[in-house]
């Protein structure tokens, strides 16, 4: 902190109050320098094994340099049960490409549940993944659930299109339809103008609206509307309608499911507000400025032409009360809304704007908009929002004031950015002034102060050097004399955006040469295209039931999107203009600065299986092992296949000492005529 005196008084400022505020911004994420030399991407086959299958894990590694180990780098693989036991401990040796691959067959009886395979280095751990062991029946149609409007207003029909197939082909028609849906209340957050606060804090339990059935029609489709909500219930604010729906297989019985969700709004527009107050104060005016948008966050101009709102103070209530769970008393502090009044407010262009002067804030501030049936809560913690009164030592508290927070930006760039290309950020500045542009990951790669006008502004960089992802920020600082030469008063708003970087350079193209139909029993060769190598390059090809594969939502490995993962934002920002803008409180104290007492406030800171045991059937689940490509960038994998009808999904990685590619594609396997036992 930076302490002054002056006699008996004292003020200071902490460093962390200057800090700008970075909570809604999404800057978590690994380092971007590694603390351990190497790191490694691990994925599986699939997303599921039985006892008696054969769980195939691969690994790519790979070193600080972004490169595989020089030398073949000795890997301790640990196999660990659902009881916490290692049943297995191999030490498998990275090949010129950093691959390695292990197969290990689980017992017939093997304990069900989480196993997990870690992988260390030199006793130091390098990654670590699960595997889900499960008895389980592959599925064998796809379900699709697709709403009609992803958008509705609360009272009208919730329509969803359901279609059916098998994974070999065939038509599901007459098949019965169970549909399923609940609400459950939530926030309503928009891309556009989403730095806004709208509508209430959501509160309450899930409603199950019911079941209604139907039959799938001759092409295997039909339409249905979610079941209304009783006359006792009524949705007054925003929510998420989740539609559940399971097609039972003609004859046997047998469920698969889809889901779908629709955002649920109480009127056609919302009403978007924000104030530069961190907290309310008792005779102390705060500006609120809002915005009327329409369910995408875009300005509605001229459907609201007033509001209404409420004001109220809260206050709290002390007491002791009864814990049924534990047996024990405790001590509970619960907050009263008390009305303090009402204003009226005109909306120009869809804005509007209006001054609160609180009359008590003790525990917190409550203001209240209203138009039609939208409604928005703006909650402000008060002069003493934690404190119990009548406890403590002594009772004072800091009372230096706090800087308001600056106004939040939206700044906009493409969510894929290339190295070596230019690119275009867009911020929507409130007022004219300076911006600070930077580029930062673990330091400031670049940055530039520009002149900036109220409204739309661009600014272009490039990136000279790949990093997994880079954060773009923009500081704007206000012309203080904006309003007049003789006025001062400064203002400023803030915002950061991360955009993931094309690994080009790491990147090895991979195309599949499969049939798209084959029949049962049959040969299934798949060849891979990689080009001409320069070095060796390995690969690893999977051919999955893609029944088994929807059981848990299974997506094809990508391992550069593990070797590249986020990094974390490692840039603090701070700012100092927010301390110019406070007034000092009236009349003199010794109090004008930190506190004299001993209170110290604290700083703002996949699908369901089954559980029964079934009797097995048995899955197509095909693995190749390493598979060395020849320099022409050709490879070639015989598979066989069973007695089989349905979906194959094949997946293939690459990867060389530098590179790492994956593709996929679909082979359907039917026979002319099937005959099905239900």
């Amino acid at each position: 902190a930076l302490i002054a005196r002056n006699g008996d008084d004292l003020t200071y400022i902490r460093y962390q109050d200057l800090r700008a505020d970075l909570a809604e911004s999404s800057t978590a994420g690994v380092p971007y320098v590694s603390e351990t030399p190497y790191r490694a991407s691990v994925f599986s086959d699939r997303g599921v094994y039985r006892p008696g299958d054969t769980a195939n894990v691969t690994a790519i590694v790979r070193d600080l340099k972004d490169r595989a180990p020089d030398q073949a780098l000795p890997i301790d693989v640990k196999v660990i049960d659902p009881r916490t036991k290692v049943v297995r401990k191999v030490t498998l040796k990275t090949n010129p490409g950093g691959v390695i691959t292990l197969a290990h067959v689980l017992p017939a009886f093997a304990d069900t549940g989480h196993w997990r395979v870690q992988l260390s280095v030199a006793d130091k751990a390098l990654a670590a993944y699960d595997l889900q062991v499960e008895e389980f029946v592959p599925e064998r149609m796809k379900v699709t659930a697709t709403p009609k409007q992803p958008d509705v207003l609360i009272g009208d029909e919730v329509k969803l299109g359901i279609t059916a197939t098998y994974l070999f082909g065939g038509n599901a028609m007459d098949s019965g339809v169970e549909l399923g849906c609940s609400v459950e209340p939530a926030r309503f957050s928009p891309g556009e103008n989403g730095d806004l606060i709208y509508g209430v804090e959501p509160k309450g339990k899930a409603v199950n609206l019911g079941q209604v059935r139907n039959q799938l029609d001759p092409k295997g489709e039909v339409t249905m509307a979610c079941a209304e909500a009783d006359a006792d219930t009524a949705f007054t604010q925003t929510a998420e309608l989740t539609a559940s729906v399971a097609v039972l297989e003609a004859g046997s019985g047998r469920a698969t499911v889809d889901q779908a969700t629709v955002m649920l709004h109480p009127e056609k527009y919302y009403l978007g507000v924000r104030t530069k107050a961190s907290r309310a104060a008792a005779g102390k005016t705060f500006t609120v400025e809002g915005l009327v948008v329409d369910w995408n966050g875009k300005p509605v101009l001229s459907t609201v032409k007033d509001i209404k709102i409420e004001l109220a103070h809260l206050e709290a209530d002390y007491g002791y009360g009864y814990d049924e769970e534990t047996g024990e008393s405790r001590y509970d502090r619960n907050l009263r809304t008390v009305p303090e009044g009402k204003l009226d407010a005109k909306v120009v262009d869809g804005k509007f704007t209006f001054d609160v002067t609180p009359g008590e804030s003790a525990a917190g501030y409550v203001v209240r908009i209203l138009a039609g049936k939208a409604k928005t809560e703006l909650v402000l913690d008060g002069e003493y929002p934690y404190e119990y009164y009548g406890y403590g030592d002594g009772g004072h508290v800091d009372s230096t004031p706090r800087p308001a927070r600056p106004t939040k930006l939206a700044v906009t760039l493409p969510k894929d950015i290339e190295a070596g290309k230019p690119t275009t950020v867009k911020v929507k500045a409130p007022y004219k002034g300076r911006v600070l542009w930077t580029v930062e990951t673990d330091r400031v790669v670049t940055a530039e102060w520009k002149d900036i006008a109220a409204g739309e502004s661009t600014w272009s960089f490039t990136l000279a050097k790949y990093a997994p992802n880079v954060y773009v920020s923009a500081f704007v600082a206000k012309d203080p004399h904006l309003e007049s030469k003789d006025a001062f008063l400064p203002d400023r708003a803030f915002g950061i955006a991360s955009a993931r970087v094309t690994p080009t350079e790491f990147t090895q193209a991979v195309t599949i040469e499969a049939p798209k139909e084959v029949r049962s029993s049959a040969a299934l060769p798949i060849t891979l295209n990689l080009g001409a190598q320069a070095g060796p390059t390995f690969a690893v090809v999977a051919v999955v039931d893609e029944g088994i594969l929807s059981l848990t939502g299974f997506q094809t490995p990508d391992p550069l999107a593990q070797l590249f993962a986020k990094r974390a934002l490692g840039v603090e920002t701070y700012e100092t203009i927010g301390w110019t803008m406070l007034h000092q409180p009236a009349g003199s104290s010794s109090k004008t600065g930190g506190g004299d007492g001993d209170y110290d406030e604290a700083a703002e800171s996949g699908g369901a299986l089954g559980a029964g045991r079934v009797q097995p059937v048995k899955p197509v689940s095909l693995f190749s092992g390493i598979v060395p490509v020849g320099r022409d960038g050709k490879v070639t994998i015989p598979f066989q296949l069973p007695s089989y009808r349905g979906q194959l999904r094949v997946m293939a990685i690459t990867s060389s000492a530098t590179r790492v590619g994956r593709a996929e594609a679909k082979v359907t396997v039917r026979d002319p005529l099937v005959v099905q036992v239900t």
